[in-house]
């Protein structure tokens, strides 16, 4: 037995003496109350999705008195007694920590105050709201900039280019920018602001559009999106580095069809990533960049993606190997965050001629940013 085995042990030891001195506090209050005249109950519930035999015979609502064993509790146990003394609240064992059961209730209530019908959630409206609320701010910006121009494709040159993307995302682009190849940065930026429109709800997480030495693009947690100098300097280098051209190297690296716009839409999916960690800590953080490091939620929505995936005919006896590298060698070998990158690359180029992995993936970012 290792070291890990042991700490696992103590701790676990640990965990079920301190439950189970709590759960005593809980026991000497339903007594002292009952002796009171108080009408006490005790309330033993579940948290474990499989609960083992005995706790699930023990588990409902008791008036006390109560048997000894539905306080006690086996190694592991995760199960919560509650004590309730009638009055509408209830003090959870564990914790010590007391819950207003109508103040849930209320809430709601006040939800819903001077509405005909109970408050109701569309995320498909709230979607469509979205999408309406950036088509008019882009005509209002383009109108009151004096300029007709209502996408990146219509600019003519790097200073239109800060000014459409500042105006209308608030995304800052770096001089840096100005000194590489005007025609390739405009197709990324392309294909970059194609996922934003696609993923409003994402738009807080792109900041700006810099110059790094890294990759032929990439992005980062702080949300840039940034060009190699290396490759778009010139129109000549941009192409050969996305296999366009005479003399340029072919390969299975990206999706079919690869080209500066969606490398602009692989690395926006990096940002859909960063996205969806803001999403769920509610913004950027410390934990939020362990998540992006980690690749957490770019495992999750890997691994959820392939299990939809493999219900489909076409895949039939797929393994997760399989799916990956049938959108790309670098979606099976660059780890589950470019998987996800790449996929949205790969519904850029392709939209429902896509890999059936990459539709999956982009069926979950829309369900979550969309």
């Amino acid at each position: 037995m290792d070291f890990k085995d042991i700490e696992k042990l103590l701790e676990s030891c640990i965990t079920n003496y301190c439950c189970s001195v709590v759960d005593d506090c809980v026991k000497g209050n339903a007594e002292f109350h009952a002796q009171a005249g108080i009408k006490a109950k005790i309330t033993r519930r579940t948290t474990s999705s499989k609960p083992c035999d005995w706790c699930k015979s023990l588990a409902g609502t008791y008036e006390y008195p109560v048997e000894r064993e539905v306080y006690q509790r086996h190694r592991d146990c995760s199960c919560i007694v509650e004590y309730d003394p009638g009055d509408g609240k209830t003090q959870n064992a564990h914790t010590k920590e007391w819950r207003d059961k109508t103040e849930a209730k209320k809430r709601a209530e006040r939800k819903s105050a001077g509405l005909e019908q109970p408050l109701k959630k569309n995320p498909q409206e709230k979607i469509n709201s979205l999408q309406r609320k950036l088509a008019v701010r882009k005509k209002a910006v383009a109108k009151s900039s004096g300029t007709d121009i209502i996408s990146v494709e219509g600019t003519q040159n790097f200073a239109e280019i800060k000014l459409h993307m500042k105006q209308n995302y608030d995304i800052n682009v770096d001089d840096s920018v100005g000194s590489l190849d005007f025609r390739s940065v405009r197709e990324g930026l392309q294909g970059v602001e194609y996922v934003m429109n696609e993923f409003p709800q994402a738009s807080p997480s792109f900041k700006s559009i810099g110059t790094r030495k890294e990759g032929l693009m990439c992005a980062g947690y702080d949300g840039d999106i940034c060009f190699n100098p290396g490759y778009y300097q010139t129109r000549e280098t941009a192409l050969q580095c996305h296999g366009i051209g005479e003399g340029a190297a072919q390969s299975n690296l990206h999706p079919k069809g690869n080209n500066c716009a969606s490398s602009g839409a692989h690395e926006a999916g990096h940002i859909l990533e960063k996205a969806l960690i803001d999403k769920s800590n509610g913004g950027e953080s410390p934990i939020g960049k362990l998540n992006w490091n980690e690749c957490t939620y770019s495992k999750a929505v890997v691994s959820d993606a392939c299990k939809a995936a493999k219900k489909l005919p076409e895949c039939k006896g797929m393994r997760n190997f399989d799916l990956k590298n049938a959108i790309s060698e670098y979606a099976l070998k660059g780890g589950d965050s470019e998987c996800i990158a790449e996929a949205v690359c790969d519904y850029f180029l392709n939209g429902d001629e896509a890999q059936p992995l990459s539709k999956e993936i982009w069926k979950i970012l829309k369900k979550e940013l969309g």
